[in-house]
Parts: C-alpha cells; sequence; structure tokens
C-alpha cells in the first residue's frame, strides 16, 4: 500500500442513494434563515466546519487508502452535490440532474465546492458553474471532465461495480497517485475553512431580497424532504 501501517480491510466506500431520483437535497436552508435572521455567525461556522471535516477525510481517503466513490444515481443540488465533490471518484447517470442554486439568493456554494471544482476543470469552468445557477445533466458534467465515469439511466450501480472492478487491479498506483496528486495540488483545511469564513460573513450580510428567494427555495426543499415508498416515510438527509 502506498500508506503506512497495515493495509485496511476495506478497500472503498461509496456514498449512494436510497431514494429513487434523488442524490441529495443540499444543504439546512430552513436553519440557515434561522442563523441569518438571528445573526448566528457562530453556528453558521461550526455547521461548515462540521461538513468540511467530514468532506476532507473523506478525500483523504480517511488517511487509511480506503478510495471514497459518490454515485449519484439521482439529482443532486447544492451541498448534495458539495458533499459528492469531496469523493475521490465521482460516477453519474447520464440523466440526472446537478446544479448549484446558492447564486439565485445571492450567495455561493461555501462548503468546498470551489477547491474540488478548481482541482477537477479550468477556472472559469468552475465559475460558470456556480454563478450559472442553472442545472447540468451527468453526461454535461463528464464531458467537462468533472465527473469520472458516466453511466446510463438505472445503471449507475452495475457501472460502479464494473468501474471498481478494473479500479482494483490498479490499486496500488492509483493510491500512490492520489498522494502525488495532493503534493501537486494540494487541498488544505486551511483553504477550505478560510471559503467557509468568507461564506459565512456573505450569509450574514444577505438582505432581505436574498433571504425571501432562499425562503422559496427552503420551502421547495421541505416538500422533497419526504418521499412516500409503499405507504412508508424514508428520511432525506442532506
Amino acid at each position: 500500500t502506498a500508506f503506512p501501517g497495515d493495509p485496511h480491510p476495506i478497500e472503498y466506500v461509496i456514498a449512494a442513494s436510497g431514494i429513487k431520483g434523488i442524490y441529495n437535497l443540499g444543504g439546512d436552508l430552513q436553519n440557515f434563515l434561522q442563523c441569518i435572521r438571528d445573526g448566528n455567525r457562530d453556528f453558521l461556522r461550526s455547521y461548515a466546519y462540521s461538513c468540511l471535516e467530514l468532506g476532507y477525510r473523506c478525500y483523504q481517503q480517511f488517511d487509511r487508502g480506503i478510495t471514497s466513490v459518490a454515485l449519484i444515481d439521482g439529482n443532486a443540488y447544492g451541498g448534495g452535490f458539495e458533499a459528492a465533490l469531496s469523493c475521490n471518484i465521482l460516477i453519474a447517470e447520464e440523466n440526472v440532474e446537478i446544479s448549484f442554486p446558492e447564486i439565485n439568493f445571492n450567495l455561493f456554494p461555501g462548503m468546498g465546492a470551489y477547491s474540488y471544482l478548481a482541482r477537477r476543470a479550468a477556472p472559469h469552468i468552475v465559475e460558470e458553474m456556480i454563478t450559472s445557477g442553472r442545472p447540468y445533466t451527468g453526461r454535461e458534467l463528464f464531458e467537462l471532465g468533472i465527473i469520472d465515469v458516466c453511466a446510463k439511466p438505472g445503471e449507475g450501480h452495475q457501472t460502479t461495480m464494473e468501474f471498481l472492478t478494473r479500479h482494483r487491479r490498479q490499486r496500488h498506483g492509483r493510491l500512490a497517485m492520489h498522494q502525488a496528486k495532493q503534493t501537486v495540488y494540494p487541498v488544505t483545511m486551511q483553504e477550505l475553512m478560510r471559503v467557509a469564513d468568507i461564506w459565512v460573513d456573505a450569509a450574514i450580510d444577505l438582505d432581505q431580497r436574498g433571504m425571501k428567494v432562499m425562503e422559496r427555495f427552503s420551502n421547495a426543499q421541505n416538500k422533497r424532504q419526504y418521499e412516500s415508498d409503499e405507504n412508508k416515510l424514508q428520511f432525506l438527509v442532506a
């Protein structure tokens, strides 16, 4: 192994959704709104840092050479795609919808998106994706080099298993290459936290118009928070 110590028995961790058509709806906008209205900067910063810490551990392969894989088999918005970006490998079905809607309420995704995207695409592509707010398909992001593997609709799981079979043959070299990438294009917690601080400042200064738009997005998010499946309710954890 390219990591110190004994090889970990777990080689891969796959983040996928159990809800058909939805990967992740994003951050807790309702909670954000309340914090902004209360001027609760400390809670926003604590929330952001907690998200960053989890994502960074995932990006760093948990310091044990465990490759993280995001299987985006449903729509991913805002913080939902931000979480996926912290994974080492991104696999998406070609018809899923992915977007950063934050610009619509005059904010930006501040919990890792900019840093992780900047290691996958040219600066003008990163800024276009964040500032346009428009939805992209999995196929579009694959063609832009942001998604690593594109799967046909409904075949995300099968495609992931086939990819990992091939990946495992090169695992030793891939682990070493990840370390080389961190040397050449490092992502650090200091960088992530500084960007998060900028996000907190921008959120606290959000005007009434921005908060009204955020509230509309929050209401739409909450309507989709529960999915009925054979008379059972499944909670979507963002």
